[in-house]
């Protein structure tokens, strides 16, 4: 019996000397990510940024932007993390991430956290109205979009830093929208190529033919004017 006795007491001092319960701790916060342009919409204050791709066929999770802001510039600061495995081929695209500024941008600039660098804004503003989802940016900071007609014409309109692009024959002007555009030599198919710069960015426009088909410049100028414009 006292063995027994002890046994139970054994017991009850094991159990009450037990370590105490330890909360699980937080999810480290994700690292800051590196996104190559933004896209602002006509409203001026609701930013697009494309986030670089992660590779390895493995999506993004986990994607939030902060915003801090001063006289000159809007900085965000975008974080990430690579989630699960996908499709090879999805994981090479840019991965774009909305955010509202909260205030308009303005004539700003808009920097990042990763390195403290500028980043190229691509406007809506600055283009012709186009339906929502269209445009295609790429890692180096370039952006494009085309257009089908209904007479199979495609027009498209590519858009880079003025630095990066080259210089073409210059062969008059064009009025594109609001814009007083340059008129240039474009290639063997699309004959002619309009552009304009706004803030330090050059956009340029071709127009494609449709099968079998050719532009000349009285055409090519048509399908500029064709354009829809909202500001």
């Amino acid at each position: 019996m006292l063995v027994a006795a002890g046994t139970v007491t054994a017991s009850r001092l094991s159990a009450d000397r037990s370590p105490p319960a330890v909360a699980p701790s937080p999810s480290p916060v994700a690292p800051v990510w590196k996104w190559t342009m933004a896209q602002l919409a006509r409203d001026g204050h609701t930013i697009t940024v494309f986030l670089e791709a992660p590779g390895d066929c493995r999506s993004l999770t986990d994607l939030t932007v902060t915003t801090a802001s001063d006289a000159g510039a809007v900085t965000l600061d975008v974080r990430a993390r690579p989630g699960g495995g996908i499709e090879c081929e999805r994981s090479r695209v840019l991965t774009p991430l909305r955010a509202d500024l909260g205030e308009p941008l303005g004539d700003r600039v808009l920097r990042s956290t990763y390195d403290g660098g500028e980043r190229p804004v691509y406007r809506d503003r600055d283009l012709p109205a186009t339906p929502p989802g269209y445009g295609s940016p790429n890692d180096e900071g370039a952006w494009a979009t085309s257009l089908r007609r209904a007479d199979g014409a495609e027009l498209t309109i590519q858009a880079a830093p003025t630095a990066a692009v080259a210089e073409t024959e210059r062969i008059g002007t064009i009025e594109v929208g609001p814009f007083h555009a340059t008129l240039h030599r474009g290639g063997a198919i699309t004959g002619y190529e309009a552009r304009w710069t706004v803030g330090g960015l050059t956009y340029r426009l071709t127009a494609l033919p449709a099968e079998g088909g050719s532009i000349g410049l009285d055409r090519f100028r048509e399908l500029v004017a064709s354009l829809r414009w909202s500001q």
